[in-house]
């Protein structure tokens, strides 16, 4: 798994994925695993998980996530921010 992410970053799709969560606007992405679940269980996400930041910057802004998206090859791991039962859990994922 490491090796693919490092090779491609962009496969951690195949391992997480992001579903938008809107009230009035986008307020997170629930996380769930995906078609490959490993990452998902290694990380320590759960079901109903909600990122709200990636990298400590703000996943509610269409923006900077487009821009965070297109730094994801660069980068050597992500930190994920999630809402789990009304408390932030921060994440970590080690790329390479």
């Amino acid at each position: 798994m490491r090796q693919a992410l490092a090779k491609d970053p962009q496969k951690i799709f195949n391992y997480i994925q992001l579903t938008p969560v809107r009230k009035e606007g986008i307020v997170g992405y629930a996380v769930k695993p995906g078609a490959d679940r490993s990452l998902f269980d290694v990380s320590g996400f759960r079901e109903g998980d909600i990122a709200i930041a990636l990298n400590q910057q703000d996943f509610t802004d269409p923006r900077a996530m487009i821009a965070l998206m297109r730094q994801l090859p660069s980068m050597d791991s992500i930190q994920l921010t999630v809402l789990r039962k009304g408390a932030r859990h921060d994440i970590s994922i080690a790329l390479r």
